[in-house]
């Protein structure tokens, strides 16, 4: 509603720096941003969405050596 470009590049790399960092976490149970990721996944930039996409499967997913 504002004239404020999108800055993608900058979500882009803050994506990138989340994946990274829930990839290597050992309790993802404790992450509490889900509602902003609903706001990336109304995006129409297929970058975007895909790079969202990318960090959510980081959320999800279990690695076995992580496991105890």
């Amino acid at each position: 509603e504002d004239d404020t470009p999108f800055p993608k590049q900058a979500v882009l790399q803050i994506l990138r720096v989340m994946q990274i960092i829930l990839e290597n976490c050992h309790n993802k149970s404790s992450f509490d941003g889900l509602e902003h990721f609903k706001l990336l996944l109304a995006s129409t930039d297929p970058e975007v969405l895909i790079a969202t996409l990318e960090t959510l499967s980081a959320l999800v997913k279990i690695y076995p050596s992580k496991m105890h």
